[in-house]
């Protein structure tokens, strides 16, 4: 993709908040962010090097959508006995 522009949505590269961020302006090297957390708008000031693009499925969400950078972890993530432990114990009641 090219340069950013104001209306982009963006998220923070260091992956530290699950936010994402729509560009409310550009000056030079800084750019001005514009989000809503907990019903209050707040604003991020940043330079590119420190976001990138949000996917269409991260802002249909309204936050950023990790995927596991291991698919082996993910096939693990989808199988509910994976999440049981084997010290549980079945019981008919």
């Amino acid at each position: 993709m090219g340069e950013f522009k104001v209306g982009d949505w963006v998220k923070r590269t260091d992956k530290i908040t699950e936010s994402i961020y729509q560009i409310s302006s550009i000056d030079k090297d800084l750019i001005k962010c514009n989000f809503i957390k907990n019903g209050e708008n707040w604003r991020l000031h940043t330079t590119k090097g420190e976001i990138e693009y949000a996917t269409p499925e991260e802002i249909k969400a309204g936050h950023r959508i990790d995927k596991p950078s291991d698919s082996g972890e993910l096939e693990t993530l989808d199988k509910p006995e994976n999440h049981i432990s084997t010290l549980c114990k079945s019981k008919d009641v």
